[in-house]
């Protein structure tokens, strides 16, 4: 069963469909380097609607980044307390 579309959501979901055919077949591909070429290629573009909102490429893969940065320190900042060997935070 397939969802209904409007033209708009039509053609933002066959344009990331024929894209991602592209990454799905490549293994090494991930999917933030994704983002990042659809976001360099479609900076404007639609990537993502929901209900009376949407987001261009360039947005999301900011977004994303926001949000992998935000781990990607937590993950930093907890490997230095654990690298304690005296039990005390460094």
């Amino acid at each position: 069963m397939e969802a209904e579309f409007t033209p708009k959501e039509r053609e933002a979901y066959d344009r990331y469909i024929a894209k991602a055919k592209e990454v799905w077949e490549n293994e090494n591909q991930s999917v933030g380097i994704y983002v990042e070429q659809l976001a360099k290629v479609y900076p404007n573009k639609t990537a993502l609607f929901f209900e009376d909102k949407s987001w261009t490429w360039k947005k999301f893969n900011e977004e994303a980044n926001i949000i992998a940065n935000f781990f990607f320190k937590t993950r930093t900042e907890t490997r230095k307390y654990d690298c304690s060997n005296d039990g005390e935070f460094s």
